[in-house]
């Protein structure tokens, strides 16, 4: 069994994207509300889990952008944040995507296809349901 640790860094509003890390790696994308007055952004829900090999550039066309902006309330915009992992990347966002179940990802939400694998997240993960877990195959695709 592997065991992953991912440190989720920073939370960047939609209009700092630019300033996203060039690193291999896993981004969430949220729906947020960001007070200009206490400059605070609060975290509504996860909407998508992603990889990429460069999460700078990724987002600086993201070809998913459009629909991102679609699941927005009046008054709230994106936020992302990223962890850097550099091997493994589609285990772990299977896994993710598995355990999270955003309303954007299509793929990987019912089914974890992998050898049973530990994920275990801290930093910039807020809304997830699970920080600590392990996902097995085959059995029911469980998340203990």
């Amino acid at each position: 069994m592997k065991d992953f640790h991912l440190k989720f860094e920073g939370y960047w509003r939609d209009r700092n994207k630019g300033g996203l890390p060039n690193y291999s790696g896993i981004y969430i994308v949220y729906r947020s509300v960001y007070n200009a007055q206490t400059d605070k952004v609060s975290l509504i829900e996860i909407i998508y889990i992603g990889k990429a090999d460069n999460i700078h550039d990724r987002h600086l066309d993201h070809e998913k952008y459009e629909v991102f902006l679609s699941q927005l309330q009046y008054g709230e915009e994106l936020c992302y944040s990223c962890a850097p992992l550099d091997k493994d990347v589609e285990v772990v966002e299977n896994a993710l995507i598995f355990a999270q179940k955003p309303v954007l990802n299509e793929k990987g939400k019912t089914e974890f296809n992998y050898d049973r694998i530990h994920v275990k997240m801290d930093g910039a993960c807020a809304c997830m349901k699970y920080t600590d877990f392990f996902v097995r195959p085959n059995f029911r695709n469980t998340i203990i």
